[in-house]
């Protein structure tokens, strides 16, 4: 019995400001980086563009207006980050998922980082009830649905598909 709660993932806010879509970075990591670390995207439809603005040690500041005809596709990618997940058949996982763009110039970049507590994975030889314990204590994070959110977001407004990063 999984139960998912937004306490077990680390993820971007999202909100609309009108017609806009606003996306900045996580609460907890900003401040677990003593404000270090920030981006903000601002996706507006009605003006073609989008603007991804990031702050990385306090004072170095840089942004970026990407028109949506740069854009080729919004990229959407899966980790599996569990430690030691290779050795354990039966495990909690930890998953990444990665939403950034593909440009039309080749180039990619992440926008976001989507990251938490995963599922009870089961590929032993035993049936899921051997691990009853684990099974019914499991607890993750919304970090998928989170991540689908913005994904589904910004194909449609940009106008573009979603496809896997190269890198």
């Amino acid at each position: 019995m999984n139960r998912s709660f937004r306490l077990f993932s680390i993820g971007p806010r999202i909100r609309k400001q009108g017609a806009r879509l606003v996306a900045t970075s996580a609460l907890r990591l900003q401040i677990l980086s003593l404000g270090a670390f920030r981006r903000e995207v601002v996706v507006e439809p009605r003006k073609g563009w989008l603007m991804v603005h990031d702050r990385q040690f306090w004072f170095l500041e840089r942004t970026r207006l990407v028109p949506f005809e740069q854009v080729e596709a919004v990229t959407y990618g899966f980790e599996d980050w569990t430690l030691g997940g290779w050795f354990f058949w039966a495990r909690d996982t930890r998953e990444l998922f990665r939403v950034g763009l593909r440009l039309r110039t080749g180039k990619e970049f992440d926008l976001f980082r989507f990251y938490g507590e995963g599922r009870f994975v089961n590929e032993s030889y035993f049936p899921d009830w051997w691990f009853w314990e684990d099974f019914l204590t499991d607890l993750s994070g919304t970090q998928e649905q989170e991540s689908r959110v913005l994904v589904e977001l910004l194909s449609k407004m940009i106008g573009v598909g979603v496809d896997r990063p190269r890198f």
